[in-house]
């Protein structure tokens, strides 16, 4: 409920609670258009947005055209480019194909990740009444035309909260490589405040809305057949400003004449038998050719039916009928795959050698124990069955994912027992089994500074009953904090605290204990400050423990 709580078309997903302005923003959109997706970067966006013109595609075949550079260049005269279709041909092309290096750009996940809490920072404003999150929508009058805004928004007009509100689309635009304001952008946002009015064509227009977004902006309106859109530029730390852009009816009009002469290169896709049109060049026929029959497929049943479910990829029922057959071999193979990947590039050569003994070890131990579990549900049939019948009742035992998170589990189970168990020579009284209880009352009195930390757990009546007896001594992570490093995205970095044993920052804390230690070794250490800490008779003073 939660996820859903600001997203328009909900009642796809079978989500029937809605309000009066989720009902408003329903009718202001399939007043003009039709979704196609309930979410946007899912498996159905990325497939039903080709053979579409959408806002990327759409800015970049408008400015062919000469009759567009008054609103789109503020110097028109400077700006002409030859109208010939090939180029249009080529922007549709990379619009609808993403390259290596489109996925992997750094300013396009930095924009992903910053759109969440851009949207959550308007949602805040006084100004703004509701702001919902859509998917794909396609034009209903011209289905060659579709749009992906970041939203749908009521907003009040900058300096008039009494007014009732506008209907207005949502673009949100993250800087990344200069996150300060020009000189003509201060300027403005000092006499006008970070929400201002702005209408295509005036001062601020040109000053404000960046070059290559101005033709976005005027597709939404176009598609969406609304007067306003919402243009908010941000960097990861917060916003910059945000215009409320006025796009008038001509404006429109113009926008979409332009556009319009291009429809062939997309609506060939719809024919009873499709051909690329020659503007294409080879390779991009090729390509675009193999992407038409899962495009025809998906693209009938949405609009047969409604949006899909979201999901991340698509498969063949050819393949899922095939890893059902294979019961989990075939997800076997994938998680050791995957973890021979993950620590390739991080391990060396001889840590490496020794991870895939480990793995070896386990593989073999699930095997084992795969033939064992069979051989006790079929006791009394296990001796007849043929080699083929046995493989087929192993591989239907669990999974190796499983197992290896219970082995994992049993193993910390016994290392806890084994780094809890006192030395011989340590000479500490009351070592029975503390209850839960008894552990509480002692830690209770454990001091909050530093410097009496040692002195309390190195004290034989106190601390040290808790870290010398055998109970279940867990490491555990002390958590994770959000961090946005200046120019990156936002990510999550684990918390960590001082060292009980070392004094240097930890990660990991003992679950009973309750204090910060070190699991992994450190410089020459033999044992990791977790185990010294709980088999050391006397814990010396951290600053001895560094090396």
């Amino acid at each position: 409920p939660k996820l859903l709580k600001h997203l328009l078309f909900k009642s796809q997903l079978f989500v029937s609670a809605q309000n009066s302005l989720e009902k408003e923003g329903e009718d202001i959109v399939t007043n003009a258009t039709r979704p196609l997706t309930i979410l946007q970067r899912t498996a159905d966006w990325a497939v039903l947005r080709q053979f579409r013109i959408t806002g990327t595609g759409g800015h970049n075949i408008a400015k062919l055209d000469p009759t567009t550079h008054s609103f789109l260049f503020e110097n028109a005269n400077e700006r002409f480019v030859e109208n010939h279709e090939q180029s249009a041909a080529r922007h549709l092309f990379r619009s609808w194909v993403f390259s290596k290096q489109q996925r992997t750009s750094k300013a396009m996940r930095t924009g992903h990740v910053n759109e969440g809490p851009v949207t959550r920072a308007l949602r805040l404003q006084k100004w703004c009444i509701q702001l919902f999150e859509v998917g794909l929508l396609m034009a209903t009058e011209h289905p060659w035309l579709a749009v992906s805004p970041d939203g749908i928004a009521k907003v009040h007009p900058p300096g008039n909260l009494e007014h009732d509100g506008v209907w207005a689309s949502v673009e949100i635009k993250t800087r990344v490589a200069n996150q300060h304001l020009s000189a003509a952008e201060e300027k403005i946002v000092r006499s006008q405040s970070k929400y201002i009015m702005v209408s295509v064509n005036d001062d601020f227009w040109w000053a404000l809305v960046k070059t290559e977004h101005r033709g976005q902006v005027i597709h939404q309106a176009m598609v969406l057949q609304l007067d306003y859109v919402l243009y908010c530029v941000a960097k990861p730390s917060g916003l910059l400003y945000v215009c409320l852009v006025h796009v008038p009816s001509d404006v429109r009009r113009s926008y979409f004449d332009a556009i319009e002469k291009w429809k062939h290169l997309a609506t060939w896709v719809e024919s009873p038998e499709p051909e690329v049109p020659g503007a294409f060049d080879e390779d991009q026929r090729k390509v675009l050719m193999s992407l038409v029959p899962i495009w025809t497929v998906v693209n009938e049943r949405v609009l047969e039916r409604g949006p899909l479910a979201p999901v991340h990829r698509f498969r063949s029922a050819m393949q899922v009928v095939y890893n059902t057959l294979k019961s989990g071999i075939d997800g076997n193979t994938q998680y050791v795959a995957q973890l021979t990947n993950s620590s390739r590039n991080r391990l060396a050569f001889h840590q490496l050698v020794a991870l895939r003994a480990i793995k070896q070890l386990v593989v073999n131990s699930f095997v084992i124990f795969r033939c064992i579990t069979v051989a006790q549900q079929q006791a009394e049939d296990f001796q007849g069955m043929t080699h083929a019948q046995i493989r087929k009742a192993c591989s239907k035992v669990g999974t190796l994912a499983d197992f290896t998170h219970s082995l994992v589990l049993a193993l910390f189970d016994r290392a806890s027992l084994l780094v809890s168990t006192p030395q011989e020579d340590a000479q500490v009284p009351h070592m029975d089994t503390l209850s839960r209880e008894q552990i509480d009352s002692i830690l209770a009195q454990k001091p909050k500074h530093r410097k009496g930390m040692v002195a309390f757990f190195n004290n034989p009546e106190k601390g040290a009953r808790v870290r010398l007896n055998p109970v279940n001594h867990m490491p555990l992570p002390l958590g994770s904090r959000q961090w946005t490093p200046r120019g990156e995205a936002t990510k999550r970095v684990p918390v960590q605290k001082v060292c009980a044993y070392c004094g240097a920052m930890a990660a990991f804390s003992c679950s009973t204990c309750t204090v910060p230690l070190h699991v992994s070794l450190r410089g020459n250490q033999r044992v990791s400050c977790f185990v010294s800490w709980h088999q050391r008779k006397v814990i010396p003073p951290p600053e001895s423990n560094t090396s």
